[in-house]
């Protein structure tokens, strides 16, 4: 019997993205698509690389290392090897990670709707992570016709103290219009620009609503508020790397372009959950559509409810949303459906649950959306 093949996995264990990535890992092992004797190090992101690895018979490595200094090193192993970090783009390593531009867009769409179409930048390092989600943000707000209302990014290449660094925050809220959307680089930069708000006297969700990116529990729920943020599905990102790096062990072709895999979506809290509409029929109706959508409602029955014309209704949703009533409704029942669909439910509990009235009608407005049916969905991300 051939013996398991040992498999480095240089992941940090210190954030809920690293421990993702694990959990994804562990999913696609234990479907028996591989036999794996994996070598697991607590160790955070940018470590450096650990003595002992070049005496190690090493088959293949799955990493997630924001230093290029790491990954050159890993390169040097000459076993099939798969970076979950963006440090490896320009070092011709095969690349699993999240996909920024739907990240980014998946912030603009939950602020837009709540009437937050000034939205801001906010990151507390200088890491090239975070100016790759800085430049897709910036990007997609152009492609959006939106414009960037402000950022805030440290000028020092080292670490800022902290006390230093909250009032630096606190004096850059102060500086904003309100109310102003702000995507925070991820939850640890969230929350510490929650805490920079509550000591400068700042209204969250009121003035400033905030998103981080990782949705770790903790971070977000220690918070006050509690953090909104973007799952990035980084079990998902874990289990498609160690499917590409069985593939490339068996010898298939190592990925010739970075495989992005979409986020989840927004999960929402309290700081950002709030409409900031001046106009009464507009908070009534996205209020109603946030509260029914899943009860199968249409246009006409929002209509009915803010008691206006329908002609009246479209113009204020384009004029505040940026999309129709009919895409609003759908963008939340989509929203939900990607989440069920990451359990146990059959396709047309799904469908049910989320105001579809039936399975087929369902899968058709998913494909629409998404260009992949909900199964295929469901495979990509995760889903039993």
């Amino acid at each position: 019997m051939a013996k398991p093949r040992n498999i480095l996995l240089l992941i940090e264990t210190s954030k809920a993205f690293g421990r993702k990535l694990l959990q994804g890992i562990a999913r696609y092992m234990s479907e028996g698509n591989c036999d794996w004797a994996v070598y697991v190090e607590e160790r955070g992101k940018r470590e450096r690389l650990p003595s002992w690895v070049n005496h190690f018979d090493v088959d293949g490595v799955i990493a997630h290392s924001s230093s290029g200094a790491v990954v050159d090193a890993l390169r040097q192993l000459d076993v099939p090897m798969i970076e979950t970090d963006m440090c490896g783009m320009d070092r011709n390593v095969p690349i699993v990670y999240s996909d920024e531009d739907a990240l980014v867009d998946a912030a603009i769409d939950h602020f837009l709707p709540r009437g937050i179409r000034r939205l801001a930048w906010c990151q507390i390092v200088d890491r090239d992570w975070c100016r790759f989600r800085y430049n897709a943000f910036q990007r997609r707000l152009c492609a959006r016709g939106l414009e960037l209302a402000a950022h805030y990014v440290p000028k020092r290449k080292r670490a800022i103290q902290w006390l230093h660094q909250r009032s630096e925050l606190g004096e850059w809220l102060g500086t904003l219009e309100y109310p102003t959307g702000i995507l925070c680089s991820n939850d640890l930069c969230g929350t510490r620009l929650l805490e920079a708000a509550r000591l400068a006297r700042i209204s969250v969700p009121d003035q400033v609503a905030v998103v981080g990116v990782d949705n770790d529990p903790v971070l977000c729920g220690m918070s006050w508020p509690p953090l909104s943020s973007i799952e990035q599905n980084a079990e998902q990102i874990g289990y498609l790397s160690a499917g590409q790096l069985q593939s490339m062990l068996d010898g298939g072709p190592w990925p010739s372009k970075p495989i992005w895999v979409r986020p989840t979506g927004v999960e929402t809290r309290r700081s950002s959950d709030i409409i900031a509409i001046g106009e009464p029929d507009m908070v009534s109706a996205i209020q109603y559509i946030r509260d029914h959508s899943l009860s199968g409602i249409n246009v006409n029955d929002v209509v009915r409810h803010v008691s206006v014309s329908r002609s009246h209704l479209e113009r204020l949703f384009r004029e505040h949303v940026g999309r129709s009533p009919k895409a609003e409704i759908q963008r939340i029942r989509l929203d939900h459906a990607k989440r069920m669909l990451q359990g146990n439910q059959s396709i047309a509990n799904v469908a049910a649950a989320c105001g579809f009235k039936t399975s087929q009608y369902f899968a058709n407005v998913f494909q629409r959306e998404f260009e992949m049916t909900p199964g295929q969905w469901r495979q990509q991300h995760g889903g039993l």
